[in-house]
């Protein structure tokens, strides 16, 4: 679940980025350099959040793996109960 959630946060920021990148077309198209400013400051932000959660998402796909015990050692398990 862990890994899920750090995914979705992953392709919610490069969409965020996607917009910003409209918006700076349309600004530095107009002129707007104030706006322009402000979405290359925008796209900063969403490059740093993507970089924390990489580094998250490669912690958690590092982590061994619980292995899952073979079904005859879950029978013999519930014979003893």
């Amino acid at each position: 679940m862990e890994l899920l959630n750090q995914l979705t946060s992953i392709a919610d920021n490069l969409s965020d980025i996607t917009k910003q990148s409209r918006r700076l077309r349309l600004s530095v198209d107009h002129g707007w350099l104030s706006a322009a400013k402000e979405c290359c400051e925008a796209v900063n932000r969403f490059g740093d959040d993507i970089s924390c959660y990489l580094s998250q998402f490669k912690q958690i796909t590092e982590k061994p793996l619980q292995e899952v015990p073979k079904l005859s050692i879950l029978v013999e398990d519930l014979k003893q109960l």
